[in-house]
């Protein structure tokens, strides 16, 4: 009986000295930087998702701040802290436009995080002419009837579109969410002739599919993922889905040409142009600066 009772004294005892502790200890161990915000903010910054994948992140504003006094706003997981506060002004211009700040979590364990700010440069404003105009199609039977080609090989006639000029505006407004907005203007080339998109063997018009930064004008937007989207002045809206800065002249910009509309002629497969036609995926515009 002596042995039980002990057993339960011990017992006891330890519950007591938990419940008296609980309050003090802590397995919270979280020290993530959630968000980060900044005035001006462009897109939003690409923050790693866990401490495992890195604890640098950069932050774009178009305004002209002075990067010697920058007070952010950040965000960090429920119970931690962050050093300096969220807030605070602090030197960016003496640390190469970045700075590390100390985030500890609930449990004491602490991380630093590298913040880089950069001064946001819009990649299309100015005057561009079409270099190339390519499309990537893929009908995924996996018989080699795929690949990336300029336009004029399936549609002889949208050669009269390849040298236009496009001139777009600089930023006209930053909204909120970090979007970009502006205008565009297209005009004819030296041959003076419009786009055209009509298959010269059938008579079938693709405008649809790849008149994508169309008509005379237009509006276009930088996403907060760095995409770009194109709205014609009839209203057509053109999904982005990537752009690149290729150098200091040249652009990249592919775009989404629309559902495919999965029509095969199977009796000239690889022969019959419009069966990359209706299997577009990708259209790229390649610009050269004027």
């Amino acid at each position: 009986m002596k042995t039980i009772y002990n057993i339960l004294a011990i017992s006891l005892t330890i519950t007591l000295l938990f419940s008296c502790n609980e309050e003090q200890i802590t397995n919270n161990h979280q020290r993530q930087l959630l968000a980060v915000a900044i005035d001006g903010q462009v897109g939003n910054p690409n923050i790693p998702g866990s401490l495992d994948e890195g604890n640098t992140t950069t932050i774009t504003t178009y305004k002209e701040l002075d990067f010697s006094n920058l007070a952010l706003e950040i965000v960090v997981s429920p119970g931690a802290t962050v050093f300096p506060e969220s807030g605070q002004a602090v030197d960016f211009a003496s640390n190469g436009n970045q700075y590390t700040y100390t985030i500890t979590s609930e449990s004491g364990i602490s991380k630093d995080w590298v913040i880089a700010v950069d001064q946001f440069v819009n990649p299309v404003g100015g005057t561009w002419g079409i270099d190339k105009l390519e499309f990537y199609w893929d009908d995924w039977f996996g018989w080699g009837n795929s690949g990336l080609v300029p336009l004029t090989d399936k549609l002889p006639l949208s050669a009269s579109g390849v040298d236009d000029i496009i001139t777009f505006s600089a930023i006209e407004l930053v909204d909120d969410a970090g979007i970009v907005y502006g205008s565009y203007m297209r005009s004819t080339g030296a041959d003076g002739q419009s786009a055209n998109y009509t298959n010269d063997l059938t008579g079938k018009d693709y405008s649809d599919k790849f008149d994508r930064i169309t008509g005379a004008s237009g509006n276009w937007q930088i996403n907060a993922d760095g995409t770009m989207t194109f709205t014609d002045a009839n209203g057509l809206v053109t999904t982005g889905k990537s752009i690149e800065v290729i150098d200091a002249n040249t652009i990249l910009i592919k775009l989404d040409p629309g559902p495919q509309t999965w029509e095969i002629d199977w009796g000239d497969y690889f022969g019959n142009p419009e069966n990359a036609l209706n299997f577009a995926w990708d259209l790229l515009y390649t610009l050269k600066r004027q």
